[in-house]
């Protein structure tokens, strides 16, 4: 029952090195000190910057998508209007 406790902290302390990663937060309580931990870390943040950068573009493209309906749609409203 002990081997299980320690593994389950060690999941705990991974996953929250995880998403202080992934969030850009680091609040550097946890740190990596062998050259493995090290890589790990560096392609986290890699993975972080490339996750980060996706929602940005997905939400301007969102935002650039309705911006171009609306001025379709207000194009239309004039025409119609004129008529």
């Amino acid at each position: 029952m002990n081997d299980y406790h320690e593994r389950f902290n060690l999941f705990i302390a991974s996953f929250y090195y995880i998403v202080t990663t992934l969030t850009t937060v680091g609040y550097g309580d946890i740190s990596p000190h062998t050259t493995l931990e090290r890589i790990f870390g560096i392609f986290l943040m890699f993975l972080g910057t490339a996750i980060f950068s996706a929602a940005i573009s997905a939400t301007t493209n969102l935002l650039q998508s309705m911006d171009s309906r609306k001025a379709i749609y207000d194009e239309k409203m004039e025409t119609l209007n004129d008529i």
